[in-house]
């Protein structure tokens, strides 16, 4: 038997509403629950909006992306990072497209904050599917003009997976350096240093693609793993957060939205770190985040330090 939560419910792009009026365009309805999923995409239909409707995080990043949608529905009841990567895509991809979100009591005023209030709206557990399709409808006006199948969309700009994950990191940066503030700043790197670093760190994402290809040994984190060459601060903290020792210079070989590789001169062992690098997408922008240190392995004469981002203060997403 197929598992349930890879089902999809498809409603037709062209459905009427009950008084025969014209379509008003077509959404996308990403949620965890085929139920829910499924409640969400008849209210709408009742309202003459066809929907595509996905359960998994990563399928509603492909639609998005991939798709021209007049409306996007996230569930956004679960705040881990896979979630916020879809808002971030949503949000990136949306091309005019309204976005609506189902948030759960408990943290539904943090993850408005988190998204700068760019929703066009936003629901609360219990939701009301007859609310829900009148919201949708006044977003959305009649005779709207659904798109057609296999439209050719743009392709993602170069850099934008990375601004991506730069602006969901971003979201914590301000409270981290808030409280750390000049426990985050170290010497910078020697160029020397720095240049031989670069070339380990590279060796060793060969090696690791080269297995990977001959084994089957896939990506390890929740989403993909981007090449980054930057040096950041890190300063080791205690169990309460508290800085432990002073900062010290890393290098960043590649970051994903649920963790990094880094590199450095000398080992470290199962510990919680606060990593601080200048934005490479976003000017004049420092990003800081919390994480723990996963694993840690040589690279030749150096270590190479897997860490996994703690996202919301209590605990690591990926690694």
């Amino acid at each position: 038997m197929s598992s349930l939560t890879s089902m999809e419910i498809a409603v037709p792009a062209h459905a009427r509403a009950a008084d025969g009026g014209a379509s008003r365009g077509k959404s996308l309805v990403f949620d965890s629950k085929i139920l829910r999923g499924s409640v969400a995409s008849r209210a709408f239909a009742a309202q003459g909006i066809g929907s595509d409707v996905v359960h998994r995080p990563e399928l509603a990043i492909e639609r998005i992306r991939g798709g021209k949608y007049d409306l996007l529905y996230l569930d956004l009841r679960q705040p881990d990072a896979m979630h916020f990567k879809v808002a971030a895509t949503a949000f990136a991809r949306r091309n005019g497209a309204k976005v609506l979100a189902a948030l759960s009591p408990d943290s539904g005023q943090e993850v408005l904050r988190r998204l700068d209030q760019r929703l066009d709206g936003a629901f609360v557990d219990p939701i009301d599917a007859e609310l829900l399709g009148a919201k949708a409808a006044a977003l959305l006006p009649r005779n709207r003009l659904v798109p057609v199948e296999n439209e050719a969309v743009a392709p993602p700009v170069e850099g934008e997976e990375l601004c991506l994950i730069e602006t969901t990191l971003l979201r914590r940066s301000a409270t981290i350096q808030q409280r750390l503030g000049d426990h985050l700043i170290s010497d910078s790197m020697p160029s020397s240093l720095l240049e031989s670093l670069s070339k380990c760190v590279e060796r060793a994402r060969h090696r690791r693609l080269e297995n990977e290809q001959q084994h089957g040994q896939g990506n390890r984190r929740l989403d993909e793993r981007l090449p980054v060459d930057v040096v950041a601060s890190a300063v080791l903290l205690r169990p309460n957060g508290e800085p432990c020792g002073p900062a010290f210079p890393v290098l960043v070989g590649d970051l994903s939205m649920t963790g990094a590789r880094l590199a450095h001169t000398r080992s470290i062992g199962n510990q919680r770190l606060a990593l601080r690098w200048r934005s490479l997408t976003i000017p004049n922008a420092w990003i800081a985040v919390e994480s723990e240190v996963m694993r840690c392995e040589t690279i030749g004469r150096f270590y190479e330090i897997g860490v996994g981002f703690d996202m919301w203060g209590g605990g690591h997403a990926g690694r």
